[in-house]
């Protein structure tokens, strides 16, 4: 692996281009911001979530569908090869060589909702049932109130209309291979 940096290190010598670095201005990757995490993921539970039966404002989630509804959420551009297979997959059709690894696996080796969940729960914002994430909308919980500022400053709107779209394609547990 050195052997290519010294590669790439002497092209970049011999072009006479210097790097230039304005500490100021970067910018850490938008996926690896907390706040943005916790509102995906608080739109992903109220969207998708299954309201509970004794009270409108308890939302609950399997936890493995809140991971793929966010990896897909923080990925707009993946929602089309997942639309492919899930059309393959809802016809019963042979995927050929070309679809069958449209669904996107990432979701199951992808670190950052799964931290972001835990320090929710840890904190209180969301609870735990087996399974299942649990979002309750008390006046106390952080959550619904940046819920409410992402709605009232249509804040994530391309994040947003995943979560939308994936709710019209019905996500399972067995469609992801988790139940």
């Amino acid at each position: 692996m050195a052997h290519a940096f010294d590669e790439l290190s002497e092209l970049l010598s011999a072009s006479k281009l210097r790097p230039q670095i304005i500490p100021g201005r970067i910018a850490r990757p938008f996926f690896h911001d907390a706040i943005y995490n916790f509102s995906v993921i608080s739109c992903a539970t109220q969207e998708l979530g299954t309201p509970q039966k004794q009270d409108e404002q308890v939302w609950q989630i399997n936890s493995s569908i809140l991971k793929f509804s966010h990896f897909l959420a923080v990925r707009p551009t993946l929602l089309k090869d997942f639309r492919i297979w899930h059309e393959h997959r809802t016809q019963r059709a042979v995927l050929d060589l070309e679809n069958w690894p449209l669904l996107p696996r990432g979701f199951l080796t992808d670190d950052t909702q799964a931290a972001s969940v835990t320090f929710l729960v840890t904190t209180g914002a969301l609870q735990r049932a087996g399974k299942n994430i649990v979002l309750k909308a008390t006046k106390q919980n952080p959550l619904i109130q940046l819920l409410r500022a992402v709605e009232k400053n249509n804040l994530f709107q391309s994040e947003r209309d995943v979560i939308r779209k994936l709710q019209e394609l019905r996500i399972t547990q067995s469609m992801l291979g988790v139940g």
